[in-house]
Formats: C-alpha cells, structure tokens, sequence
C-alpha cells in the first residue's frame, strides 16, 4: 500500500475519533441537563400535589358542627363522641405516617446520598455513577421528607390541644435548608469557574449542618409519639448501620491516604539518592 493510502486511512480514522469524543462531549452535557431538568420539575410539582393532599386531608378530617349535626334524618342524635374517636384514629395514622416518612426520606436517604458523594466519587472507591446515585437519594429523600413535613404542617395546624413549637420550627429550618440544597445542586457553576470551590464548600457545610438538624428533630419528634421506645430504636438501629458503615469506609480512606503517601516519600527518596 503506498504512502498515500496510508496517510487518507489513518486521516480517516482520526477524524472518527474526534467525531466520537464530540458526540461524547454533547452526550455528557445532555445527562447534567436532564438531571436539572428533572429535579426542577419535581420540585415544581410538589406544591401542587401537597395543596392537593391537604385539601383533600381538611375535608376527610374535619369535624362537623354542633349546629349542623345535631340531628339524622330520623331525629336522632348523632354520636359525636365516635366521630372523634374515629378522627383521632386517623390523626394518630397520619403521625404515623408522618413520622416514617420523615425518618426514610430526611434522615435515611439524604445521610445515604452525602455518603455515596464522599466515599464513591474518587477515592477510596471510585464509582463512575456515584453523580447518578448522589442526585437519585438526593431527591427521593427531599420528596418524601417534603411530604413528611407537609402532613406535619397540617397536623400542627388543624390540632387545637397540641402544639410542638421546637419540632415545627426545626422543620421549617429543614425544609428550607433541603430546598436551597437542591436549587444549588440544580444550579451548580461548572468545573473551570472559579466560583466551583466556594460552591462547594457551601454545599458540603450545608449538608453537614443538615444532618445535625434533621437527626435532632426526628429524635424531638419521636419523643412525642405514644410509644417512643420502639421508633427511638428503629431511628438508632438506621443511624448505628450507616455510622458503622461509613467509620469502615474512613478507615478504609485514611489507609489508602497513608499508602499514597509513603509511596510519595519513598520515590521522592529514591529520586533525591540517584
């Protein structure tokens, strides 16, 4: 083959690549875009869903009147005392719920999702889609604890003998935190800005602070559930498996830290003798 076939091959042939590394390129792109692009609507999309939720919670849940149910048809008295009854089992159903809701999607799913951004982004363990599963716990925990919230929010309302006056303002401090913690994620500058490393010493400080707050109020909110011992060790069971969790993956960091290092010192050595 002549020198001239030679040359149009390997021309051919690097030009593919560099339409590949291109169209990778865009491809990456597109997967940061869809990832804002579906947080924004969720987020968007929760109001609605938890206005819905609440509207339809006040009319199941609302008691009737004196004035309006005093009598049946057939002249009869109503039984009010079993309406209430009946009312505080819901409202009883509903903490509970609120409760476990709060518990995976606040205090499970985003502790999970910050340990997946430390341990599985590069070192010790790399995972290539530790981005994909970080923005997956991320989420998943900010609707559930944002439906949590919502039906406590309601439950705090609509109850005359109760208020929990810490419990509902540690919620609101949650919530809002949560929500400036997805609009960053959403809204993060890219590698080569400068602003990068400021943002993410914010993101990390605000997630830290988190975690204090949201483990503090599930243990100021299980305090008020009837029978606090048994979700007081649920909670800490939860917390004991990913403390033991990420004390081994600490671990496992610091001794990779020090290996690296010694390598560093020992060819630094070896260089500096010959």
């Amino acid at each position: 083959m002549d020198a001239l076939g030679v040359d149009s091959i390997s021309a051919f042939f690097s030009g593919k690549s560099k339409t590949i590394q291109v169209y990778s390129t865009k491809l990456k792109a597109m997967s940061m875009t869809s990832h804002s692009l579906i947080i924004l609507g969720l987020f968007f999309s929760l109001p609605s869903t938890i206005a819905l939720y609440l509207t339809t919670a006040r009319e199941v849940y609302e008691l009737p009147t004196p004035a309006t149910s005093q009598k049946t048809d057939t002249g009869l008295t109503t039984d009010l005392s079993w309406q209430r009854r009946k009312v505080w089992h819901h409202r009883h159903h509903l903490r509970n719920v609120h409760g476990i809701l709060n518990i995976i999607g606040w205090g499970t799913l985003l502790p999970l999702g910050a340990i997946i951004a430390r341990y599985f982004r590069k070192f010790p363990m790399e995972c290539s889609e530790w981005f994909s599963l970080h923005i997956l716990c991320q989420t998943l925990g900010y609707l559930l604890g944002s439906l949590g919230w919502a039906i406590g929010i309601w439950l705090g309302n609509s109850s005359i003998n109760y208020t929990f006056h810490s419990h509902r303002i540690l919620g609101i401090i949650i919530f809002t935190f949560s929500t400036l913690q997805i609009f960053s994620i959403a809204l993060q500058p890219r590698r080569e800005n400068k602003c990068r490393k400021y943002w993410e010493i914010c993101h990390r400080l605000l997630g830290y602070v988190l975690m204090v707050l949201i483990m503090t109020n599930i243990f100021v909110g299980i305090n008020h559930q009837s029978p606090a011992a048994k979700w007081i060790w649920f909670y800490v069971g939860v917390l004991v498996v990913m403390g033991l969790v990420s004390i081994a993956l600490e671990i496992v960091r610091w001794i990779k830290l020090v290996q690296n290092q010694t390598v560093l010192l020992n060819s630094s050595i070896y260089a500096a003798n010959s």
